[in-house]
């Protein structure tokens, strides 16, 4: 799914918008449409149904299928939309599973993913190497996002891995509130995301 910016004339950065299991790419697009303000292109992968029947939910099975479906998908918006889609580094953003899947996808990928938005989930899959390897290629920044005693308490060592290989990170929490997005979250990463954007200018215009 593809939430594009309207009326833009000039290039847009992209967005991954990942959602969790048994959730919608549409719930994705539309959470990160609220952060940046429809500002980029957001690129929602679908993932593979969990759920059948008059509104079916999706999931993703391992890092490797994701990725996949995300290289498909930008195929297929720069074959849609050309000159309007920047060609520079993206941001990774994703829910729970999309979450701690994500952790591989831009270690691995640093150039491509420099900052990424990680809520609820993703704490546990960074470790030492996978922080250097993220710091080495050009990762920037990781912004975790909890809206869970479980997330909070889980978070912090992340943040120390990260940081110790040159990597700023920090959590922002919307409290003990459930394992959720809704409008209380939105507007609580939106109020960070000058922090996780910040030498996101020029050629790529402002976030």
């Amino acid at each position: 799914m593809i939430a594009a910016p309207i009326g833009t004339t000039s290039p847009r950065p992209v967005l991954i918008g990942v959602h969790g299991s048994r959730d919608r790419p549409e719930w994705a697009c539309g959470e990160f449409l609220g952060v940046t303000k429809g500002h980029p292109f957001i690129l929602c992968p679908h993932g593979v149904p969990h759920h059948a029947g008059p509104e079916p939910l999706y999931g993703f099975t391992n890092a490797e299928a994701l990725k996949l479906e995300i290289d498909a998908g930008l195929k297929a918006l720069r074959a849609r939309f050309g000159p309007y889609v920047a060609e520079a580094p993206m941001i990774y953003g994703g829910f729970s599973r999309g979450a701690y899947l994500g952790v591989s996808i831009v270690a691995d990928d640093p150039a491509r993913f420099p900052v990424a938005v990680f809520g609820e989930g993703g704490q546990s899959s960074w470790t030492d190497d996978r922080a250097s390897r993220f710091a080495r290629g050009g990762g920037k920044r990781v912004l975790f996002v909890c809206s869970t005693a479980n997330c909070e308490r889980e978070t912090p060592p992340a943040l120390g891995i990260l940081k110790r290989a040159g990597v700023e990170a920090k959590m922002i929490t919307a409290g003990h509130i459930g394992h959720i997005v809704d409008d209380r979250v939105v507007t609580l990463i939106r109020g960070a995301w000058p922090w996780l954007v910040q030498d996101r200018t020029g050629a790529l215009g402002p976030w």
